[in-house]
């Protein structure tokens, strides 16, 4: 990937501000983590106890 990589600072604005919810910058962090670790959206919602659709509005929100 050619993009420069955002700062945590960067990324949690992004996140709170693309529909105007707030969500807790520790689960976005580790969705955003497992995401680029490799792990599909049904394994990280699988292995954080939340639905596939929540994990894939958050990914959508980062991109």
């Amino acid at each position: 990937m050619d993009r420069k990589t955002i700062s945590e600072k960067e990324l949690i604005r992004k996140v709170e501000y693309a529909e105007g919810k707030r969500e807790g910058a520790e689960q976005i962090f580790t969705i955003y983590r497992l995401h680029k670790e490799k792990y599909t959206e049904q394994q990280i919602a699988e292995q954080m106890g939340l639905d596939v659709g929540e994990v894939k509005n958050v990914l959508e929100r980062l991109k």
